[in-house]
């Protein structure tokens, strides 16, 4: 019977914190930026001013959505054209089967600089098979062009969230849960049991070895709803946001252990400060206010929820709350928390903006 009631439960539908989508007025400290759809995910260029900005295209419908270039000093908005076949030289899998076109279904994204120093994308892709694409960002006159450069496809049965580059060329993702989890609604069965404890999914190191795809499961990373992930820098430690499981995991990549872990409640992604410290999007919402959202973005309607963002010291895993919001105007559920400067950007997966706030 508890287990009945908790199903019950993440299936309804219920929020009374509305958010007017003509509405694009500053509320208190907040700045809402209008005109974008679904803004799940950021990534810095390396000129410190221009957001990547992923629009999420909903991992239920594999809807469509873009990548959009934001330059922070102007306001100006570049989209990115479909990522179409090239003759250019591959990254990634030998066995991608082709450029996703206008099928791209963006989720997670990632920006590093490959051994050779070239700058990689990596988005997660949820338009047919799940993927990752592997994206080529280059300077161009008055902003940046981008060629697709290869994908990696995840194993079968796979439902990926987030990505992260490793030192040496490859990638870990995080896999939420299995797809053919039986669902009710909008909730997999599979995610309504992990909130009662049950690991859900894990992270997924790839890597390419003698020319040949190699899939490797993290085992440390073993919870519920894996989302958000990072790798540190010198590639020695991975940190995972399981959103479930309410908590920010430090897994060591060479051990697989992990070795630390540290309370937040539904953290999703997970992006770097300046400084090198990590900026956690945290959800302080009840179970029915979350399916409520996801209900919410399924109609790319806007959704109020409250959200916290946390910094994360990673050396200590010590925490504190750098910004909080209660929910309604002018946003609300943050996925993504993006230092530039002295401001911070911080993105939703489920309206038709962002918001700028001080840092």
């Amino acid at each position: 019977m508890p287990l009945l009631l908790s199903l019950l439960a993440l299936t309804a539908c219920s929020s009374d914190k509305t958010i007017d989508p003509t509405r694009c007025d500053a509320k208190r400290e907040m700045t809402p930026i209008c005109g974008f759809t679904n803004p799940e995910d950021f990534a810095l260029m390396p000129d410190g001013k221009t957001l990547v900005i992923s629009e999420y295209g909903n991992y239920f419908l594999a809807g469509p959505g873009t990548i959009v270039l934001y330059n922070t000093e102007t306001g100006n908005t570049q989209r990115l054209p479909p990522l179409e076949a090239n003759d250019l030289s591959r990254w990634g899998s030998p066995d991608c089967p082709g450029a996703p076109g206008k099928s791209l279904s963006p989720h997670g994204i990632d920006l590093s600089r490959r051994p050779d120093g070239r700058l990689q994308l990596l988005v997660v892709n949820h338009g047919g098979a799940e993927r990752v694409e592997l994206v080529e960002l280059m300077p161009s006159e008055g902003g940046y062009k981008a060629a697709w450069r290869g994908c990696v496809v995840a194993p079968e049965d796979s439902f990926i969230n987030s990505v992260a580059a490793t030192p040496e060329g490859g990638m870990v993702f995080t896999h939420m849960y299995s797809k053919s989890s039986p669902r009710l609604g909008t909730t997999a069965i599979a995610v309504a049991l992990s909130t009662l404890g049950r690991a859900s999914g894990y992270a997924i190191e790839w890597r390419l070895l003698n020319g040949q795809d190699q899939f490797s499961i993290i085992e440390a990373s073993r919870d519920g709803f894996p989302n958000g992930i990072l790798v540190g820098p010198n590639g020695k430690y991975i940190y995972m946001a399981a959103s479930t499981g309410s908590r920010v995991i430090k897994i060591d990549r060479q051990s697989d252990a992990r070795v630390a872990e540290v309370e937040v409640t539904h953290p999703d992604n997970l992006r770097w400060t300046a400084d090198g410290k990590i900026l956690v999007a945290s959800m302080p919402m009840s179970s029915l206010e979350g399916i409520s959202c996801q209900e919410a973005s399924l109609e790319n309607v806007n959704c109020g929820g409250a959200f916290q963002i946390v910094r994360l010291a990673p050396a200590t895993m010590q925490t504190e709350v750098v910004f909080s919001h209660a929910g309604g105007q002018p946003m609300g559920v943050a996925t993504a928390a993006q230092q530039v400067g002295e401001v911070m950007y911080i993105g939703s997966f489920a309206g038709n903006r962002m918001v700028r706030v001080p840092y």
